[in-house]
């Protein structure tokens, strides 16, 4: 099994709520969740977050969510941990 997991984190400090800003008549989050979607290879879609928006823009998209803890939330917070 091939899964897609996508980080979105809500707190950007340069453009606020950046992960779901409107570009080309969606959220900037939905461009990585449809392009794991459409990925032949792929058989399930995560999004990691703590935004409740950015929840629910990958819920209605079909991801499963990854509810991210607040320590791992801050600025210096690599995808590695």
């Amino acid at each position: 099994m091939h899964v897609a997991i996508i980080t979105a984190r809500a707190g950007s400090k340069s453009i606020i709520d950046k992960n779901v800003f409107t570009v080309g008549g969606r959220p900037m989050v939905a461009y990585p969740i449809q392009a794991a979607l459409d990925a032949v290879k792929i058989d399930r879609v995560f999004i990691s977050t703590d935004g409740d928006s950015i929840a629910k823009v990958g819920s209605e998209m079909g991801c499963e969510i990854i509810w991210r803890p607040e320590e791992l939330c801050g600025d210096h917070v690599n995808m590695v941990r």
